[in-house]
């Protein structure tokens, strides 16, 4: 007796849905990568319960003709690929025809289409079944509804976490899609709740939709093409790191992706600059021929692989180490030319007053003097006061201005003068001694006559 079954498309696509359809933010990836395929310019995304109860997306795009609904729902339809000479060269995000196949075995699902010069039309599928089939009046594009995940196997809707938790996981996929689709109006509604509308005009206002004003006030451009590939969008700069990697957005030919040969590149261009643990921010696009990568790794399609991953980790790398070192190194230091700190922070331009010389400054008397700073004189070392620096460089406008302008030696007075500390001292041999830069915002580079 044959023990070998041919499996009914009923359990071969439930399998194939554990595959594609892990939990609700699978299906909106699904359901938008297939908007953004279609050319839609503005896409509108709504949740319900995390997604569990109700997903629905509508877009501009193109439309599906009347006649290929039905076949939109059939095992591997799709209109991405038609030999496998276009695996090779995969520029669509979705290719693999499984996605509203999957989708509709363990839901159902709304489809509401119309072509430009075509007609409207709703065609329902529930659990694998055709529930309807109907004309139904719409405008250009598509809608799609998903309700009930899950409904008919219950094994899967067991696992689907708290509602709350699908719908973050959610929120962080589509903060990914605004930044990896700049140019394309996307919104986002949970529970009735707008929670991103991105206006679809460029990555730097994407960024700022995202997140906030703090993180695009702490950004670095890159715009980089090297032989075949273009790489653009925006590092963060040291000062602004995270303790995880949740901060960091790479887009490669418009898809994003997890990739860990791009990510360690970039993590080791920033290594030098960043506290132990810390993590850069970024949001990195690559164009890269296709043919030098490979989309089709896993069903989920978050992961690629290079044809030269060598290649890419030193280009990366050289990219961002070259923007990082161009950006933060202190230049070189001539004599006749004043310093980027002598600038921001002149110590040597401030008259030096011996205590025993009788004159001292307070809040009272400091802008009538505003470059004088009294040292005490100790067995001929001489003690700079860094309270006095603080209450001088913070109550003068001029001198605080010029001050926060530096980080380090703001953040330094600031901290000595809500410190209340009556000594806070620094030995400083004024005569010998010469501040000629600053390293990272940390270090300060003293000169002592021809040493460093």
């Amino acid at each position: 007796m044959s023990k070998i079954n041919i499996l009914d498309k009923s359990i071969f696509n439930r399998i194939a849905a554990g595959e594609v359809v892990e939990k609700p933010a699978s299906v909106v990836k699904e359901m938008v990568e297939n908007s953004i395929d279609a050319g839609a310019t503005n896409i509108s995304i709504e949740i319900t319960n995390g997604g569990i109860d109700r997903i629905r997306v509508t877009d501009n795009g193109c439309g599906i003709e009347v006649d290929d609904m039905s076949k939109a729902f059939l095992p591997h339809a799709t209109s991405k690929i038609a030999t496998i000479s276009d695996l090779d060269k995969i520029g669509t995000l979705g290719f693999r025809g499984e996605a509203l196949c999957s989708i509709a075995s363990v839901a159902k699902v709304s489809l509401i289409s119309k072509t430009i010069n075509g007609e409207g039309r709703r065609y329902v599928v529930a659990g694998g079944e055709v529930v309807s089939d109907e004309p139904f009046g719409c405008s250009d594009g598509t809608t799609i509804i998903m309700e009930n995940l899950f409904y008919n196997v219950p094994a899967r809707a067991k696992f689907l976490r708290k509602p709350k938790q699908e719908e973050t996981e959610i929120t962080n996929y589509v903060s990914r899609l605004i930044m990896a689709n700049p140019k394309i109006a996307i919104k986002y509604v949970a529970d009735n709740k707008l929670v991103f509308q991105s206006p679809g005009t460029n990555l730097y206002d994407a960024i700022y939709t995202v997140y906030s004003k703090q993180i695009v006030d702490n950004l670095i451009e890159v715009e980089k093409d090297f032989n075949e590939y273009h790489i653009s969008g925006f590092i963060g700069k040291p000062i602004f790191s995270k303790p995880n990697r949740t901060y960091q957005t790479l887009v490669i030919n418009g898809r994003y992706v997890i990739n860990q040969t791009i990510s360690t590149a970039i993590y080791k261009a920033y290594e030098n600059y960043l506290m132990k643990g810390n993590f850069p921010f970024y949001v990195i696009n690559i164009s890269i021929p296709f043919d030098k990568v490979d989309v089709n790794v896993h069903p989920n399609k978050l992961d690629v692989k290079f044809e030269d991953p060598n290649k890419m980790f030193g280009m990366m790398y050289n990219i961002i180490a070259d923007i990082l070192f161009n950006t933060f190194t202190v230049k070189s230091i001539e004599e006749d030319i004043p310093t980027q700190t002598e600038k921001l922070l002149d110590l040597s331009s401030l008259s030096v007053l011996k205590k025993d010389e009788g004159k001292s400054f307070d809040n009272n008397t400091i802008d009538e003097a505003p470059k004088e700073v009294v040292l005490e004189n100790d067995s001929n070392d001489f003690k700079l006061n860094f309270n006095t620096i603080a209450n001088l460089l913070s109550t003068n406008k001029q001198n605080e201005s010029t001050l926060k302008s530096n980080a380090y030696a703001y953040n330094l007075a600031k901290q000595v003068e809500e410190s209340n500390s009556e000594q806070t001292n620094l030995n400083l041999d004024i005569d010998n001694y010469k501040i000629i830069g600053v390293i990272f915002n940390t270090y300060i580079i003293v000169q002592q006559n021809d040493y460093i």
